[in-house]
């Protein structure tokens, strides 16, 4: 019996695969017999087989037969096959070198009317194949791509490319470090190698890690895939995929698919996602015995699966020429993507999206099929954005570049494609010596790697020269448009460096538990991490606490008595409200308020949100450096003046402030005695006075409003709500270590954050209810209570409880003076971060502090010289800061309640329809109520026609602004996108 050779049983095989109904797998064999003689297995067999008919040689390229082809056809189908691919390739040489002729000719005489010609028929080509149809989000053009002769991309020079030789086999996977200049590749000749990738001109060191030594099956040892984890250590794996699934077989005892496991993602340390030839997707997890949750849809073998970056939706594609979208949450897929005309071998998520570092860009998915085309999907609607049509043959790579801008594709048809995903079309191309197996980018972007069919892995440097006015300037993708169309200053700013940051992780968590909440596995409540988190909420709630409110409290007592406990209530409840969604916003995004101001709002807007915020700062910051002033001031017996309380007060505030080179929580430990110090004072007071419980349970339960005590009603509600302290949250919340990426993380943070800022709120609402009832008790109803401000309201104390040995004139100074202070403080603090949000300015924190200090103290000093002689002017003056405060309100609270509300931003954590109307209505209410205080106040004031006009000039242009940012919620787009667009449209003018 005549022996078979390697071929005609590889042959065998193959039919038998084929006949089987495993079409990918038979595929997969024949690139895998085909690498590891060197040639294609298509090209041995045929070639063996045309032989016998005399008309073909080894050397054809049989490359474009599909495996089906071999089975369904006899020789002589196969022959016409072959002779018209001939007779096509023979016409397109022709019509290449007749368009290389026209080029030269047009080149000698023509160059600039070519340039014209060239540009024109550009223009014209892209509008014959771009769709017209269906709408399209603002930063993408739908489109539908082909190359033309008057289109070709340029070409990556030999001087841009530098080939690494030294695998002695193909070249199947390849990986850049995250943190260095290191290249990984893995190989079919058992090693892996790590390549340092040194600036041009330097020469490039290997290491060289022989894989699986020691083992005997010398079949087993390709390293197909690699990876490195944040640390830049490396995983390099034998057929990484299997291997891991038979180690989960193994520790856990669940056997998953039932046909070989094709494809395996994680997403994160413990879940994990496979995909299979027998159709089915599982959702799995380190420690079940079976699946978590099974996803059925695919009606061929499932290639690949991926999450997306937040973890939130899975990808698959299929050799039935689909992909889809699926969530955990639900059972059937989300999206069914169906435009490609073949197998789709593999899909990647774009780094954009919510919880990412480009969350200004939409999430999309690409994939890549057999019919040598790449498709790019909406990730939240499920349509095609762009279809790029360049290769000539099955596309097995694809890859995002870091800023979401660009995507590189690799082909069995050699080359290598960078897409400018703005524009559809290809910018740069790359053609080596065999079919491509993978590429990727590395961590900056200016570097793309690809590994050959040849043995060898290129390294290619990837730069867009943009000629404008005669100059070309290289511009590299370490920056994304949006960042290189900040007007200011290109370094960014952080609330807290990560040093800086409390780190939570790990904390009363058992040791490598890794946790999913969406699989049932949350971390469960912890009272050390309540600890570590509470902080920012106590900070925040000293806003609730600043002179300017005492005076309100006071003012309350004195005049409403009881009656107004229900409406301080009930502030506080709405200024929880806000606060809690200034923090969400922080911890879902990783960013705070003014930064995010900063980006999605035009010049001119954030402009005048930042000036707005300044100006509100400055007014909260005259009222806490009075406060201060005249506590210090009665604590002297009056040998302070005021002035000199004024210079006291922001000297102290650089000392408090310096406490933070030693750790956020020796900060926080000190606002902490300062708030014990208010609560022990105030509740001495109302110890001493003994004001009546029952009218004070009375007045918390019943609500009373009359027309004598609107006033006091609209400054209590106007005080709760400081513009700055919005801004102030979402940053305070960032000085704790939290992954926004990972969902269950926030959801911890957030759940933390809620409990200690209702705690927090719900001291200083026991503070302000103990200054309100000592006033009520005191005053109310008597001759005086109508001339009682913070200036005077000590002195009116001792005049009616006496000294004793302890006077209650120190006491309320006393807590006066900590109220003063830790305001001041905090106000400084959300001035750094204002200016610094809004300007994103890079400097020393002391240097920035200066600069709001002074922005501050100024004015504080001018006004201390001016009102020191009369408590009564101080008093008018402070109904002028409560009506500043009170304009400020809807440019903190409207940015704030359109960010929360929009997915694009926030993700999974944007509020629900109900929260949105609630947290609407709520702003409606408060900005109303301040819009009356504004009202009430101007009509008073503007008494001739010289004062009015500037008050209705100043109105009309106040409303139509707070229209424009209501608008901006409505129909929401980030500036950046748009202005990136027409940007782009103006350059293909």
């Amino acid at each position: 019996m005549p022996s078979l050779t390697s071929v005609e049983l590889n042959y065998l095989i193959f039919r038998y695969l084929q006949e089987s109904g495993l079409t990918h797998a038979a595929f997969t064999l024949g690139l895998i017999n085909a690498k590891s003689m060197g040639i294609w297995f298509h090209r041995v067999l045929l070639s063996s087989l045309f032989r016998k008919q005399g008309a073909a040689n080894i050397d054809e390229d049989f490359s474009f037969f599909q495996p089906l082809d071999l089975i369904s056809k006899d020789v002589k189908e196969l022959q016409v096959m072959l002779r018209e691919r001939k007779r096509e390739e023979r016409h397109k040489d022709k019509d290449r070198e007749r368009s290389k002729e026209n080029d030269k000719e047009v080149e000698r005489g023509h160059d600039g009317d070519r340039s014209k010609s060239a540009s024109l028929n550009e223009k014209h080509g892209e509008n014959e194949i771009r769709e017209g149809k269906g709408s399209c989000k603002s930063a993408w053009r739908c489109c539908r791509t082909t190359m033309t002769p008057t289109s070709l991309p340029s070409r990556i020079s030999n001087s841009d490319v530098r080939v690494l030789e030294g695998h002695t086999a193909e070249v199947c996977a390849c990986a850049w470090s995250p943190s260095a200049s290191l290249l990984a590749s893995g190989s079919g000749d058992t090693t892996a190698r790590i390549w340092s990738i040194p600036e041009s001109g330097r020469s490039i060191s290997t290491l060289i890690l022989k894989h699986a030594k020691g083992k005997s099956n010398e079949k087993c040892k390709d390293v197909t895939t690699l990876d490195w984890n944040v640390s830049s250590a490396l995983v390099r794996g034998l057929y990484l995929q299997l291997v891991l699934m038979h180690e989960y077989e193994y520790d856990t005892g669940c056997n998953c698919n039932i046909g070989p496991t094709l494809d395996v993602d994680w997403r994160n340390n413990v879940p994990f996602a496979t995909s299979s030839t027998d159709t089915m997707i599982y959702l799995s997890k380190i420690g079940e015995t079976r699946p978590v949750k099974t996803f059925a849809g695919h009606q061929g073998e499932v290639n690949c699966v991926k999450w997306d970056p937040t973890g939130t939706l899975l990808a698959s594609c299929s050799d039935d020429s689909t992909a889809k979208m699926w969530n955990v949450k639900q059972h059937s897929f989300v999206h069914d993507l169906r435009d490609h005309s073949k197998e789709i071998y593999t899909i990647r998520w774009s780094p954009t999206g919510p919880g990412t570092n480009n969350h200004n860009k939409p999430l999309t998915l690409a994939s890549a099929s057999f019919d040598s085309t790449v498709k790019i999907w909406d990730a939240e609607l499920g349509k095609m954005l762009c279809n790029l049509n360049g290769h000539r043959d099955a596309v097995y790579s694809l890859a995002f570049s870091p800023n979401g801008e660009y995507i590189v594709s690799g082909s069995v048809d050699k080359s290598i494609h960078i897409w400018s995903l703005k524009e559809g079309k290809i910018v740069k191309t790359y053609t080596g010596a065999g079919g491509i197996f993978e590429v990727c980018w590395n961590k900056e972007g200016n570097k793309l790697a690809a590994c050959f069919a040849d043995n060898s892995v290129s390294v290619l440097d990837f730069r867009i020269n943009n000629h404008k006015k005669g100059q070309a300037t290289a511009v590299t993708l370490k920056m994304s448009e949006p960042e290189r169309a900040r007007p200011l200053l290109a370094s960014e700013e952080r609330a807290y460096e990560d040093t800086e940051k409390v780190h939570i992780v790990g904390v009363d968590e058992e040791d490598g538990a890794d946790y999913d909440d969406e699989l049932g596995n949350s971390p469960r409540f912890s009272w050390k991490k309540l600890w570590l988190f509470t902080g920012p909420g106590f900070l925040m709630s000293i806003a609730f606490l600043d002179p300017g409110n005492l005076e309100s409290d006071l003012q309350a007592g004195a005049i409403a008595g009881y009656s107004l406990i229900w409406l301080l209530m009930w502030a506080t409840a709405i200024g929880l409200l806000i606060q809690l969604l200034s923090a969400r916003l922080g911890v879902a995004t990783g960013r705070h308020l003014a930064e995010l101001c900063r980006e999605e709002y035009p010049t001119w807007a954030r402009m005048v949100l930042w000036i707005m915020a300044e100006i509100a700062l400055i007014g909260a910051d005259i009222q806490e450096v009075i406060g201060s002033a005249i506590a210090i001031k009665i604590l002297s017996n009056g040998l302070v003046p005021l002035w000199a309380g004024v210079v006291i007060t922001a000297l102290d505030c650089f000392i408090f402030l310096f406490l933070e080179n030693y750790g956020i929580r020796k900060l926080e430990a000190v606002f902490a005695i300062l708030i014990a110090t208010m609560a022990l004072a105030f509740a001495w007071m109302f110890g001493q006075t003994k004001p009546s419980g029952t009218e004070l349970l009375v007045g918390a339960l019943v609500p009373k409003l009359s027309s004598r005590t609107i006033k006091q009603a609209v400054g209590i509600v106007g005080c709760i709500i400081m513009p700055h302290n919005v801004f102030l949250h979402s940053a305070l919340v960032q000085s704790r270590k939290v992954d926004p990426k990972k969902r269950f993380r926030v959801k911890e943070a957030l759940k933390y954050y809620s409990i200690e800022s209702t705690g927090a709120l719900a001291v200083s609402f026991i503070i302000n209810v103990f200054v309100t009832t000592v006033f009520a008790k005191a005053f109310y109803g008597t001759d005086i209570a109508d001339t009682i401000g913070l200036a005077n309201a000590g002195q009116y104390l001792q005049d009616k409880y006496g000294g004793g040995f302890f006077p209650i004139l120190y006491i309320w100074a006393i807590g006066v003076l900590a109220a003063g202070q830790s305001s001041t403080i905090t106000g400084t603090y959300a001035g750094q971060f204002i200016m610094g949000g809004f300007l994103n300015l890079k400097m020393k924190k002391w240097v920035r502090a200066l600069i709001t200090r002074s922005c501050a103290i100024v004015p504080t000093m001018i006004v201390a010289l001016v009102f020191d002689s009369s408590d009564s002017m101080l008093d008018e003056l402070n109904e002028w800061l409560n009506v500043l405060q009170s304009v400020q309100i809807p440019f903190a609270v409207i940015p704030l309640l359109c960010l929360v509300s929009n997915e694009q931003i926030m993700g999974s954590f944007k509020i629900q329809p109900l929260v949105q109307t609630i947290s609407w209505i709520v702003a409606a209410l408060v900005i109303a109520i301040n819009g009356y205080l504004m009202v009430d106040f101007f009509s008073g004031a503007a008494t001739s026609v010289a004062l009015l006009v500037p008050v209705i000039i100043f109105a009309v242009a106040y409303v139509v602004f707070v229209l424009y940012l209501i608008s901006r919620g409505l129909t929401y787009t980030p500036w950046q996108l748009v202005s990136s667009q027409k940007v782009t449209e103006r350059d293909d003018e």
